[in-house]
């Protein structure tokens, strides 16, 4: 008696670059309807002639067999009704010509099929018998297929996309047999044939099973599971939970490529799952592959450093030895290799504050890897930052200017500031909040609200680095507050430069510019000298420097002004010694002058409004004589306030 089977398996039609879907263009309403038929329908395969039959006796008549376009045609067509396709896909026939004197019009969508060769198996898995399969390929786009065993006699068997699963017992096991399968399209009555000759003496061929080569975890709940080459036979992926039975994934391959990769889906990667592939040949063989389970990691932030945790692999299978754990940081392998399979932890640090990184883990066994999901953590920090040290202050057009530098890039524990925190003391006042939104990239602020001639201020900075810890207060900075007292120049002392600060006295011009200076080491207090300013109301700063490059601070400036000075001799001896010749005045900020000289009786003997000029004594061109005498001093100094002195002084010789 004989035994017929067929293996099935239905398969997609095969991309052919032809044009997909076609539409028909759309006509205007003044067009009126044409007609042709299609002498082998709307379906038939490459390499058909076609007839077309002008149905409508449309007049003038042409036609467009292989249209692709959207819109109607109006050049390229052909008064010729037949056309061969010489390649697949949806075309669009078109007709246009006159119809009662109208604009006719007519189009239909036709489908030329390919014909590739079927593709088939057969193999004998018992003497005199054979098991036929039809595998899913491009090459079997066809609804139904014809088979012939190549048997006397026996008739041929039609089988449909659906149609079971058929083993055959041959007459004989050593007689060559030619077996053909015709893949027919229905509707469309074409196709192609294939066939291989047979025997079936009970060798079915050698098998080679496929083996995981690697599995990589690729999100929660995604895997990609990589396998060997396999030949004569099928592939079905079955996964199990740790401790678990095996289940299947429903992920199968029929057929073997250069690289089978398997895409899973609905994982717990939260939880290991172990893999195995199962091969089954044409004869319902199986075979089963070692499994590989996966690493489900997890990585912790702790204080400078990354905590990374996984589930240990189970003891590999007889004859594959266990190569380690190497786990990759930013895709750069951080040594030692873990080589202990039962290890599930490892720490990394130092790490920065701030910084992210990413981690995976990649186990060895044999010719087998498990690759974990990349887990990325963004390094944290607990410790208190150290204050800023270089913070300064300086005092530009009545302005408090604040500097500082920040802590090198990479310096642990901060590894980036996140906002600076400004506190400001008014007055030796308590401090109080300036401002607390400053970025972190600002190295300096104006206080503009400040009022340095009048009061001391001074300034405190700290930050909160990018894991959100505020640093230690810095020290104050004060900067110099000017004041002039009882005809001299105080200050208070600068702050931060230290213990070493020294002071400079600068007298500068309107526009800030130093027209001179002196140096009055770490003194608070000095007295200006008249004959060193530049006039009598000058302005003054202090310019406070400390040891270190680009300590230098300077206070608010303020307006100096100093009284007018006069002295009048009280006696004077013309005689021609060169001491005492002339009645002089002398003085400093004399804008205007007028000296007027009288003798006892009070009439005028000398006058002059040149201060250069003094009295020698002589009167009329002769020797005035010996005696007391008065004056009269009348002077306006450079502020424009007038000035008078009157009294008398000796004339002797």
């Amino acid at each position: 008696m004989r035994r017929i089977v067929l293996v099935f398996v239905s398969c997609l039609l095969a991309a052919t670059g032809a044009v997909q879907a076609q539409t028909c263009p759309r006509v205007g309403a003044d067009t009126v309807q044409g007609g042709f038929t299609v002498n082998l329908g709307e379906r038939f395969c490459v390499g058909s002639n076609i007839a077309l039959t002008n149905s409508a006796n449309v007049q003038s008549a042409q036609y467009w067999h292989e249209y692709t376009g959207t819109a109607l045609p109006t050049t390229g067509g052909t008064a010729t009704p037949t056309f061969r396709y010489t390649r697949p896909g949806k075309f669009l026939v078109i007709q246009r010509g006159k119809l009662n004197g109208r604009e006719a019009y007519a189009c239909r969508v036709v489908e030329v099929l390919p014909q590739p060769s079927p593709v088939f198996t057969v193999v004998s898995c018992a003497p005199g018998e054979g098991v036929l399969t039809i595998p899913q390929d491009p090459a079997n786009p066809y609804e139904e297929y014809v088979l012939n065993w190549g048997v006397a006699g026996q008739a041929p068997v039609t089988l449909s996309r659906t149609s079971t699963p058929i083993r055959y017992t041959f007459p004989s096991s050593t007689t060559p047999y030619t077996i053909s399968v015709r893949g027919n399209y229905a509707p469309g009555g074409c196709g192609a044939t294939s066939g291989q000759a047979f025997r079936a003496n009970g060798i079915p061929p050698s098998p080679q099973r496929a083996d995981l080569t690697r599995l990589e975890l690729t999100g929660p709940a995604t895997a990609t599971l990589t396998l060997s080459t396999f030949r004569n036979g099928s592939i079905e992926v079955f996964q199990r939970p740790a401790g678990g039975t095996f289940q299947t994934t429903g992920e199968k391959l029929a057929t073997s490529t250069a690289s089978n990769v398997v895409s899973l889906k609905n994982l717990n990667n939260q939880t290991q799952t172990c893999f195995k592939a199962t091969f089954t040949d044409a004869c319902q063989r199986t075979q089963d592959s070692p499994e590989l389970c996966s690493l489900p990691l997890r990585v912790t932030a702790q204080n400078q450093q990354n905590q990374v945790e996984w589930t240990a692999l189970p003891t590999p299978p007889t004859g594959a030895a266990f190569l380690g754990y190497t786990l990759r940081r930013n895709g750069a392998a951080l040594p030692p290799v873990v080589t202990a399979i039962g290890a599930t932890q490892r720490t990394d640090a130092p790490v920065r504050c701030g910084e992210t990184y990413a981690y995976q883990l990649t186990a060895r066994i044999g010719a087998m890897e498990s690759v974990s999901e990349v887990k990325t953590v963004r390094g944290i920090s607990t410790v208190t930052p150290p204050a800023l040290t270089a913070f300064s202050s300086t005092i530009t057009n009545e302005t408090v200017n604040l500097t500082w530098t920040a802590p090198p890039a990479g310096t642990p524990p901060n590894d980036g500031i996140r906002r600076y925190t400004l506190t400001r003391s008014e007055g030796g006042a308590a401090f109080e909040p300036l401002v607390d939104s400053l970025v972190g990239t600002a190295t300096g602020f104006a206080d503009r609200n400040a009022q340095p001639a009048s009061q001391t201020y001074c300034y405190v900075l700290s930050y909160t680095d990018v894991c959100g810890n505020r640093s230690l207060p810095s020290a104050p900075t004060c900067p110099v507050l000017l004041r002039q007292a009882r005809g001299e120049l105080e200050w208070t002392p600068y702050q931060t430069f230290g213990p070493a600060t020294t002071y400079t006295v600068e007298e500068v011009s309107a526009a800030g510019q130093p027209l001179g200076s002196q140096a009055v080491g770490s003194a608070l207090r000095y007295e200006p000298d008249p004959n060193l300013l530049s006039g009598q109301q000058v302005r003054f700063r202090i310019r406070a420097s400390g040891t270190g490059p680009g300590q230098v601070s300077f206070s608010n400036v303020i307006p100096y002004s100093l009284a007018l000075r006069v002295v009048v001799p009280e006696a004077f001896s013309p005689n021609g010694d060169g001491i005492n010749d002339a009645f002089e005045v002398k003085g400093l900020f004399i804008q205007d002058y007028k000296l007027q000289v009288f003798n006892r009786w009070g009439e005028p003997v000398f006058a002059s409004q040149d201060r250069a000029e003094g009295w020698n004594g002589q009167l009329n061109g002769t020797p005035a004589p010996e005696g007391w005498y008065a004056y009269q001093l009348d002077v306006t100094d450079f502020r424009g306030t007038p000035f008078q002195k009157r009294g008398g002084f000796l004339l002797t010789r």
